[in-house]
C-alpha cells in the first residue's frame, strides 16, 4: 500500500498535484480539513470491507451529512450494494465489464492551495518502505507491466501450473494483491484479455477470465450477508462442537505439523503473502477437518498474511473449505495425496524447509516413514530436525468426512442451504 501510494504521490507531483496524506482517524481527518478548506464533496468508490470499516463508514456519513458534505461512492468492480437476490447479476457483471475505462486529463487539474494545508494538527504518514521485498512490489506501474506480461506469455501454461505449489507462482497471474490494493481493476484486466473480440480465447484464457467474475461472485456474496466475518452463513452449522487444542492450533500457525507440504505453505505464506488457491484450501482443510477446529481460529491469522486479502474472497472461501455452507462439495483435503500429486519431487517442499533438504524425495514427503536406519544414513532424526506428526490424517479425515456428511441431512442445515441457494447463488445454475 506504501509503495503504490509512494509511485501516485510521484507521478501526480509530475502533474503539480499534490496527494495529501495523513495516518489518523478518519473522521478527525475529516472534520479537520473541512473547518479549514471547506469540503464540498467526497468520492470514492464503494468497499466490500470488514466490520471495522462499516463502522468508520458509518460514523463518516453522519458526519458529512451534518456538515453539509455530498458523497458520492462509485460501484468497484461489478459489485452491486443493495442486492436482495442474484437474478441477472452475471449480465450485470458483464455489462459494467464492458463498460469504457474512466482515462482522467490530470493536466487539466490543479492542486487546491492553502497554507493551512501545511499547518494541519494531524499526523502524516510515515511512508518509508521496508527495503527486503522477496517477491512483489506494489504500485500501478509494476501492476500494468505483470498483467501485460501475463497475458502474452505465461497465460498460455496458467491451466497447466495452476495447481502446482511452486510452478504457479511462475505461471499464475499474481495480480491479485494489485486487485485487492486497487493499483488494477478487474475492468482492466477483463478488458486486457478480451482486446480483440473476434479472438477466439483459448482453454486457459477462458479459465482465467472465468476466475475474473469468480472473483466478484464471491466479493458479492460477502456485500449480500457480511455476518459471515463472525458466524457461519449457513445457520444450521453453528452448533458444531470444536477442538481447542492450543498446541495444535500453534503448530499450524508456525508451521509445524510433521505434514510437510502443510508446513512449506505455510511458512511460504509467512515469507512471501502468497500461495495458489489449492494450498490455500488444504491449510484451511488442514485446520477446519484434520485438526477440527472453528475457523474462526484460524480466518484471521491468514488473512493477515495474505499479501491480497480479500475480505468478500477470504470469509466465504475459508467456511466453503470448512465444509460448512451446506451447498458446495465436501473436499477433506489429504496433504499426502496432494503432495504426491503435485510437488512429486518435494521442490516446493525443501525449498521452505531446509530441514527436509539432502532427503529423498519419497522420505521428504513422508519423513515418518523413515527407519532408524534410514534416519542414521541421512544424518536426519525425526523430532528433532523436524517435529513428528500432530495427528494422524486417516483418522481425522474418515472423522471430519462421516461428521461433515452427516450434517448435510440435518433439518436445519437443509433450510438453510434453501434460503442460501435463493439469495446468495446464480437462480439458473441451481433451477431456482
Amino acid at each position: 500500500m506504501l509503495e503504490s501510494i509512494k509511485e501516485l504521490q510521484s507521478s501526480l507531483r509530475d502533474l503539480s498535484v499534490r496527494l495529501l496524506v495523513f495516518h489518523a482517524d478518519p473522521l478527525l481527518v475529516f472534520q479537520t480539513l473541512h473547518s479549514q478548506c471547506k469540503i464540498e464533496t467526497v468520492y470514492s468508490m464503494e468497499e466490500t470491507g470488514l466490520d471495522i470499516t462499516y463502522r468508520r463508514d458509518r460514523a463518516l456519513q453522519v458526519y458529512f451529512k451534518s456538515a453539509g458534505i455530498k458523497w458520492r461512492e462509485y460501484q468497484s468492480n461489478g459489485v452491486q450494494r443493495g442486492r436482495r437476490h442474484r437474478a441477472t447479476w452475471t449480465s450485470d457483471w458483464h455489462q459494467y465489464m464492458d463498460q469504457p475505462q474512466q482515462h482522467p486529463d490530470w493536466s487539466q487539474w490543479r492542486s487546491y492551495s492553502s497554507p493551512l494545508l501545511s499547518e494541519l494538527a494531524l499526523p502524516p504518514a510515515d511512508l518509508s518502505v521496508r527495503a527486503d521485498h522477496v517477491f512483489q512490489v506494489g504500485g500501478e506501474s509494476v501492476a500494468q507491466e505483470r498483467m501485460a506480461g501475463f497475458l502474452r506469455r505465461e497465460i498460455h501454461q496458467y491451466q497447466r501450473h495452476i495447481s502446482k505449489p511452486l510452478t504457479s507462482r511462475e505461471y499464475c497471474s499474481r495480480l491479485s494483491p494489485y486487485l485487492a490494493w486497487g493499483c488494477l481493476s478487474i475492468r482492466q484486466v477483463y478488458q486486457a484479455l478480451e482486446h480483440e473480440p473476434s479472438r477466439k480465447l483459448s482453454r486457459s484464457e477462458r479459465a482465467f477470465g472465468s476466475r475474473l467474475r469468480w472473483h466478484c461472485h464471491f466479493i458479492q456474496k460477502f456485500e449480500m450477508e457480511c455476518s459471515m466475518e463472525f458466524r457461519s452463513y449457513n445457520r444450521g452449522y453453528r452448533k458444531l462442537a470444536y477442538n481447542t487444542n492450543e498446541t495444535q492450533l500453534q503448530a499450524w500457525k508456525d508451521g509445524n505439523t510433521g505434514y510437510p507440504l502443510v508446513d512449506a505453505t505455510m511458512r511460504c505464506v509467512q515469507e512471501t503473502g502468497y500461495i495458489n488457491f489449492r494450498m490455500r484450501a488444504m491449510l484451511v482443510s488442514f485446520l477446519c477437518n484434520h485438526l477440527w477446529m472453528d475457523w474462526r481460529l484460524g480466518v484471521e491469522h491468514l488473512g493477515a498474511l495474505f499479501l491480497d486479502f480479500e475480505p468478500g474472497i477470504h470469509y466465504p472461501q475459508f467456511q466453503m473449505q470448512a465444509g460448512i455452507t451446506g451447498i458446495n462439495t465436501i473436499r477433506v483435503y489429504n496433504p499426502i495425496k496432494q503432495a504426491l500429486d503435485h510437488d512429486p519431487d518435494a521442490s516446493f517442499i525443501t525449498r521452505w524447509i531446509p530441514e527436509l533438504r539432502g532427503l529423498p524425495a519419497p522420505f521428504a514427503r513422508e519423513p515418518w516413514r523413515m527407519t532408524q536406519i534410514d534416519q542414521q544414513f541421512a544424518g536426519f532424526q525425526l523430532g528433532r530436525d523436524y517435529p513428528h506428526r500432530i495427528i494422524d490424517i486417516e483418522e481425522t479425515g474418515r472423522r471430519a468426512r462421516q461428521i461433515l456428511w452427516d450434517m448435510q441431512s440435518d433439518p436445519e442445515v437443509i433450510q438453510d442451504s434453501r434460503r442460501i441457494l435463493r439469495t446468495l447463488t446464480n437462480p439458473v445454475r441451481n433451477n431456482l
